[in-house]
Order: structure tokens, then sequence, then C-alpha cells
């Protein structure tokens, strides 16, 4: 991905890393299917995303995934926002999501686990790889971890962002 990429063209690039994601955001782009459920799912989403957040707003961090229905969840951190967007079945016509909308303030039981040994030091690897930071908004238990990505060149992708976002739900209280 290059700097030219728009924030909502970055959004997409960014999501398309996950697994899951990918193959339903392949599908819903592929031209020799034409109009297919999963283009309209996909076009719908983003653009709720888009709406819910801010067509200029880029998250801090992403984490999810979908089986191979196009069934699972998808939650996006923003400097000020929680979004979090469940689908079902979005491979298939009758499919459908939905997206919930919180503030940083209300996510509740924050947690953070390291993977790093504090023994190993930090010369090789940063003490933020491979972390897990937990909460809770609304009664959802939420992960965010890099665990569910393919590639993760994505910024949003990156341990330092779930740690970023840590920090970010850490101050908002």
């Amino acid at each position: 991905m290059t700097d030219e990429l728009t924030p909502n063209d970055q959004l997409f690039y960014t999501i398309k890393e996950l697994k899951g994601w990918y193959e339903l955001l392949e599908l819903a782009t592929d031209s020799f299917h034409g109009n297919n459920p999963s283009r309209h799912h996909v076009g719908r989403l983003i653009s709720t995303i888009l709406l819910a957040a801010g067509e200029d707003l880029e998250p801090i961090a992403i984490s999810g995934a979908l089986d191979e229905n196009g069934t699972g969840d998808l939650t996006l951190v923003y400097p000020k926002l929680i979004l979090r967007v469940t689908g079902n079945q979005l491979k298939k016509a009758e499919g459908t999501f939905g997206l919930s909308l919180w503030q940083l303030a209300d996510a509740t039981d924050l947690a953070i686990e390291a993977r790093h040994n504090y023994f190993d030091g930090t010369h090789t690897h940063p003490r933020s790889r491979g972390i897990q930071v937990r909460f809770t908004v609304g009664s959802e238990q939420v992960t965010l971890c890099g665990t569910n990505s393919y590639y993760r060149t994505s910024p949003a992708l990156q341990d330092e962002a779930f740690y970023a976002a840590f920090l970010a739900l850490r101050e908002a209280h």
C-alpha cells in the first residue's frame, strides 16, 4: 500500500488483510461474479463504518475474523470511538450485519496480556510483540490481537497499534 491511499481506501485494504474478510472482499470485488450478495453486503458495511466513524478518520487498531460462511466480527478502535461489526453469512443473499458504536470511556474490564518475557530484553523484539488487549463494551467481550490477519502490513494491524488502542482506552477512564 502507498501513502496515496485515502483513509477510505486504507480502511478497505486493512480490513482485507484479516482472515475471512480477505475472501469476502475478494469475492465482493470480483467483476466476474458481477453484483453478487457479497458485493452488496460489503459495500453497505464499509459505507456504514465510514458514516459511523467519519470519512477522514483512521482507526488506531483493527482486529477480527470471519469463518468460511462469512460469519464473524470486526472491531475498530478510533481515537474517541469503538465500532463493533458482527456479520452473519455475508457470502449469502440472506446475510446480515450489525454495527454497534461506543465511546472509548464505555469500555470496561480493560486488560492487557504480554507474550514478551521481561528476561529476554527488548533488543530483539519490542515488549508489545504479540500482546492481547481485552475489554468489554455493552455485553460483548472484545479481544484485539494480531493473530487473525494474514499479512499484517497495515499499521492498524500491528502489535504497536493494539498497544496504542490500550493506551487510548486506559486514558479514556
